[in-house]
Order: structure tokens, then C-alpha cells, then sequence
């Protein structure tokens, strides 16, 4: 596989996470669009022709979850959280991960296209299908909300905050 594929790959995989927020769904959403674009008669396989072949793929996917319920066995299984956990980026990570999955699809999606692959408004519009102006509101609304989010997990008092202080009190 080329370094352009690879990348291509890559890039679509970021955006099918950002809808998603989840490693296996991304992973079919880009799958299925390659698969879907490879077989058609057009040989050109681009980044843009890529992101709508996976959005309009999400899209069915949400509708038709909408429709039909179902439910995994894997996530009926309750986790179990260790006590010793220890403050470092990948608590932040997950952090980060938990406060973009409570954003509604359609922020994520838009503040995903700006802030990690760089896209103007005006792109992200042309991309989605939506006005310029809608695009502005939805990557205003999800920043405000993460930004609200994000403090709430440095409060005094949040799971951040005692890992913090527990940390440092053990040096």
C-alpha cells in the first residue's frame, strides 16, 4: 500500500472516530466506504470524495439505528475500575474521549473537521451540506460545551483533582 493510501486511510479513519467514539465502528465505516468507492468506475479516490462516502455511510447507520435497537453483550458486561489508578495523559485522553462522545454528532463532526484536520467553515459547509453559518454555531456550541465539560473534570472535588493531589502527596 502507497504512503498517499496509507495517509488517506489514516485521515479518514480520524474523521469515522470523531463520529463514532468508537476503534471498531470507525474501523467498519472506513472499510465499507473503501470498499464502496474501489468499486465504483471512477478510479480517483480522494480525501474529500472519502470524508462524504464515510458521513453518508454514518448517516444510514444512525437512521437505521434509529429504527432498530440492538444490543451488544460486550457492553452488558460492568467494568471494573482499578483503585490505583495514576494521573497521566492517557486519564486526560480518556477524559478528553468522554467528554467528546456527550457532544451531539453533529458538533463532533464539525469541531473534529476544524480543529484536527484543519478545515475552514466554508469547507466544512461544501463537505456536510450545511450553511457556513450553521457550521460557525456548531464548532462555537462544541468548544463552549468542552470547555465546560473539561473544567468540571479539574473542579475541586472531580477524579482529577484527587488523583492530582494524591500524587503529589505521595513524592
Amino acid at each position: 500500500m502507497s504512503s498517499k493510501t496509507e495517509e488517506l486511510l489514516q485521515a479518514g479513519y480520524r474523521y469515522a472516530l470523531a463520529l463514532r467514539c468508537k476503534e471498531q465502528d470507525a474501523q467498519d465505516l472506513v472499510h465499507e466506504a473503501w470498499i464502496r468507492l474501489n468499486s465504483q468506475l471512477i478510479p480517483l479516490v480522494n480525501r474529500p470524495r472519502l470524508v462524504r462516502t464515510i458521513r453518508n455511510l454514518y448517516i444510514d447507520r444512525y437512521r437505521r439505528e434509529q429504527i432498530l435497537v440492538v444490543e451488544s453483550l460486550d457492553e452488558a458486561q460492568i467494568p471494573v475500575i482499578e483503585d490505583t489508578a495514576v494521573f497521566d495523559h492517557s486519564f486526560a485522553a480518556d477524559d478528553l474521549d468522554a467528554c467528546l462522545a456527550k457532544l451531539r454528532p453533529p458538533e463532533r463532526e464539525a469541531l473534529f473537521l476544524n480543529s484536527v484536520e484543519g478545515y475552514t467553515a466554508a469547507e466544512i459547509a461544501r463537505i456536510t451540506g450545511r450553511p457556513r453559518g450553521t457550521v460557525l454555531s456548531l464548532v462555537h456550541r462544541a468548544r463552549l460545551k468542552m470547555k465546560g465539560m473539561l473544567m468540571d473534570y479539574d473542579s475541586p472535588g472531580s477524579r482529577v483533582s484527587q488523583l492530582a493531589e494524591a500524587n503529589t502527596h505521595e513524592k
